[in-house]
């Protein structure tokens, strides 16, 4: 269809002349060639070229026909617009596949021009614009199409033709010549280069290279200090048409910084506390590097600031160290360059610390070689900054204080202790204290040589063991050397005996017996004695073996806290008879006597809920264990504002240990007359009771007395002197009879109950008062062994008895058997002998009575 439109434009050209009545030899090309009118046209290369091309015909109005655009010397049109009588918003546009035809459009409104987009330096050229009329002769227009290409950036080099990576050339010296060259390629029409200094040309020649590129090379003479950051600006321009296209450069000087200074020195440092010293350095570029050094050892810096301005920061976080004291910490900026010398501040360093301490044992004393009675001394080192305002020792952690007169004596940095014992021993150390704290020394373990001694509270000293069970009996002392021998020895009033080494056995400070009663001479007292290099153990340690039993009530039972739905319970754990004990609490209701509640623990320790408010409680206590469960403690909290704690079957509350009972005070003070009287009555009363009953227990003591001068096995009477009564420690069982299996059930004297309490007399089964014969009983003493005089510790439930705290109470006449023996110990008095009893099954029953290293006996 185009190739049909343009066969058509070219006829209807061919014919034109025809119609305007012009010769052939006018059509000829010499005629279209006349010279004609040059307009000059420029366009910025990637921008729109405008072409301008008047359509309004010479000679007057008339219709534009056809409209033609021809390049160069080309008789083929590239572009053209068929009117064909319309208007030229809606001519036919056509264009040929060139490059610049594809790009090209004609703008029809009153400013008619060809448009060729995003020209290119090939686009430019001659140009014609033919216009066809209706009756108009055609009109030919030429321009000469010029496309201006900008310059590339510049590029800056050195005197050495070395091109520069960054804005910054140098650094240079003060005093040298700076040389730079700027070189721009491309351009058309070749741009004119360039050198601007604060706003105005310094350097304005140029010249164009054989490459096509222009240069200008800037020579500024005798570089200054003030030089320094100075900027240079080469620019490259071919139009005005756009910005000129430009690159700058910095100047660098080598400049040696004129100062450097340690911003901080404060006059002291506390160890180990950080802080942040900074260092700067003034006037040198580049920007210096900054060291820190004390003495030969560097530090690296925390943060370095590089200011621009010539100004150089470093910031060094430092701790103190206690080495560190009275050296000197090192600002430092190294010659290099032109810099003939180095700088540095300096700042000396005074480090606070805490003290630093080592105790050691005087030097001329051997730590392994010490012995009661030696005197010691310990010195105690001490480095501190500043120096120590105190110093305090410390034994096995507690304090000790100067006392002459307990041999303890202290110096400015010495402990002395004169005339050392058992009890100096353990560790030791010193503290020192300043205004920095307070520091304690490593510690230093002083060893005193003692033989051995019994260590406090490692065994019971009463021990309940069952009939034919055994059982390991642990005996522990204290010594040093630690390489202890053991012996044992069991005494009783009836054999005494060194126990064989197979019988137990002995490790360090310890030694552990097998013991297995199988009669009842079994029981009795046991002696553990060790040796070391320094001697052999004073005082033994010595375990009373007793048959096991039920366990003692339990003591001080008391309500420690309580809501309105609960409470709290502690006691007081008595004798457990030897066996594994728990505890018991039943909560009843105090009207109903209907039980509530029951808890059990391992220690007498309870806590009750949902407990109904409001209802009055009372609350039963027990100890039990496989022989049997002890006598209630009871807690009666039925009284408002009042709790009574007490032992069933005692009505004496005071006998009872922490018991106590509330009385509300009297705000009544209107009768102080009666009350005095009243108190007055009363105290005659109770002194002329006490006078009567004090007659009576010494008539009931001389009659008892009487009755114990029974007659010898011989026939002798026997003096009572009126010395106190001595009990041995010993304690003295009658054996078991035995009894043939098949009639009688086997009874030993472990099962014993201890209820079975005696007093003060002694009655046979028919209620008859001591007609027993007496008989003298020898009673042996342990070996080579001093007597032991120690306080008896109970650590189980057996059948010893005797009106003790956390015992039952006194048991009445019926209750007394015959074939008893004494129980009490030596080193403490009764008002009445303690006794345990044993039946026998058997009508004769034998009696003995141990009473000052006699023995009575008698048969029944």
């Amino acid at each position: 269809m185009e190739m049909i439109r343009l066969i058509v434009m070219i006829l209807a050209t061919s014919f034109l002349p025809t119609v305007r009545k012009v010769s052939s030899t006018e059509l000829s090309l010499t005629e279209i060639e006349k010279p004609v009118p040059i307009a000059s046209v420029m366009g910025l290369q990637g921008t729109t070229g405008v072409l301008p091309c008047d359509v309004t015909a010479a000679s007057g109005p008339d219709d534009v026909f056809l409209i033609l655009w021809f390049k160069d010397n080309a008789t083929k049109p590239m572009y053209s617009l068929d009117v064909m009588g319309r208007a030229l918003s809606t001519a036919s546009q056509w264009a040929d596949t060139s490059s610049i035809g594809r790009r090209s459009t004609f703008r029809t409104n009153s400013d008619t021009a060809l448009l060729i987009d995003s020209i290119t330096k090939e686009d430019e050229g001659m140009f014609r614009c033919r216009v066809d009329y209706k009756n108009s002769p055609t009109k030919n227009v030429k321009i000469n199409f010029t496309v201006i290409v900008p310059p590339q950036k510049p590029v800056i080099k050195d005197i050495n033709n070395i091109q520069l990576s960054g804005n910054e050339i140098g650094p240079l010296e003060v005093g040298e010549d700076l040389t730079v060259i700027c070189e721009v390629a491309g351009g058309s029409p070749a741009p004119s280069v360039t050198w601007w200094k604060e706003g105005s040309i310094y350097d304005s020649s140029y010249e164009v290279t054989e490459y096509k590129t222009v240069i200008n090379k800037m020579k500024y003479p005798k570089l200054r200090r003030e030089d320094l950051g100075s900027k240079f600006v080469c620019q490259a321009s071919n139009t005005n048409r756009t910005p000129p296209v430009s690159r700058e450069i910095h100047i660098s000087l080598n400049l040696p910084p004129t100062g450097l200074q340690v911003l901080e020195k404060p006059t002291y440092v506390s160890e180990g506390k950080s802080r942040v010293v900074t260092c700067q350095a003034i006037g040198g570029y580049p920007p210096p590097e900054i060291t820190w050094w004390i003495g030969t050892r560097q530090l690296l810096p925390q943060q370095t600031k590089k200011e621009y301005q010539g100004v150089a920061t470093s910031k060094l976080l430092y701790t103190p160290a206690i080495e560190d004291d009275g050296r000197y910490l090192t600002c430092r900026v190294l010659a290099k360059g032109r810099m003939k010398e180095s700088l540095e501040d300096t700042w000396e360093i005074k480090v606070l610390y805490k003290p630093q301490v080592s105790l050691r044992l005087g030097k001329s004393l051997d730590p392994d070689n010490l012995r009661t009675g030696n005197d010691v001394y310990f010195e105690c080192d001490v480095r501190a900054n500043p120096i120590p305002h105190k110093l305090i020792w410390l034994h096995k952690g507690k304090q000790l204080m100067q006392n002459q007169d307990k041999g303890i004596v202290m110096s400015t940095q010495s402990l002395v202790l004169q005339k050392v014992g058992r009890m100096s021993r353990g560790e030791y150390e010193c503290q020192a204290v300043n205004s920095e704290g307070t520091t304690t020394s490593n510690p230093v373990n002083l060893n005193i040589m003692f033989a051995p001694i019994c260590k406090p509270d490692a065994t019971p000293k009463l021990l309940g063991i069952s009939f034919k069970k055994p059982s390991s009996i642990l005996c522990e002392v204290e010594a040093y050397p630690s390489s202890v021998s053991f012996r044992w020895f069991f005494n009783n009033s009836e054999y005494q005996e060194w126990k064989d080494h197979g019988d137990f056995t002995q490790s360090g400070l310890k030694s552990q017996l097998e013991f297995l009663p199988k009669t009842s001479k079994d029981y009795g007292n046991l002696f553990c004695i060790g040796e070391n290099a320094i001697g052999m153990q004073e005082e033994p340690c010595s375990f009373q073996i007793v048959p096991t039993g039920k366990p003692s009530p339990l003591t001080g039972c008391q309500i420690v806290n309580k809501t309105l739905t609960s409470l709290k319970v502690e006691c007081h754990e008595g004798f457990d008879g030897g066996l594994p004990a728990n505890f018991l609490l039943e909560l009843y209701d105090a009207e109903k006597m209907e039980l509530k509640s029951q808890v059990t623990n391992k220690v007498p320790i309870f806590e009750v809920s949902n407990i109904d408010p409001g209802v009055s409680i009372k609350l039963y206590l027990y100890a039990e264990n496989a022989k049997g469960t002890s006598d209630p403690a009871i807690i009666d909290d039925s009284v408002p504002n009042q709790q009574k704690h007490f032992v069933e079957g005692v009505t004496d509350f005071k006998a009872v240990k922490d018991s106590s009972t509330s009385d509300a005070p009297s705000n009544s003070s209107s009768l102080p007359l009666i009350i005095s009287s009243v108190c007055g009555v009363f105290i005659l009363c109770a002194s002329t009771l006490c006078i009567v009953i004090t007659c009576r227990r010494k008539k009931t003591r001389s009659n008892r007395d009487k009755v114990l001068l029974s007659q010898t096995s011989d026939g002798t009477p026997y003096e009572h002197n009126n010395q106190e009564q001595h009990y041995g420690s010993n304690p003295d069982l009658i054996p078991v009879k035995n009894f043939p299996v098949e009639s009688i059930p086997p009874q030993y004297c472990s099962d014993l109950d201890s209820t079975l309490l005696l007093g003060s007399q002694r009655t046979s089964v028919d209620g008859t008062v001591g007609k027993r014969k007496s008989q003298l009983v020898n009673i042996p003493q342990v070996p080579q062994i001093p007597s032991v005089n120690s306080q008896l510790q109970y650590c189980d439930t057996v059948s010893f008895l005797g009106n003790q705290a956390g015992f039952g109470p006194r048991p009445t006449s019926e209750s007394i058997q015959s074939g008893t023996l004494d129980r009490n110990s030596r080193g403490q008095s009764h008002s009445y002998p303690l006794y345990h009893t044993c039946s026998r099954g058997s009508e004769k029953k034998k009696k003995v009575t141990i009473v000052e290293n006699k023995e009575e006996e008698s048969e029944v």
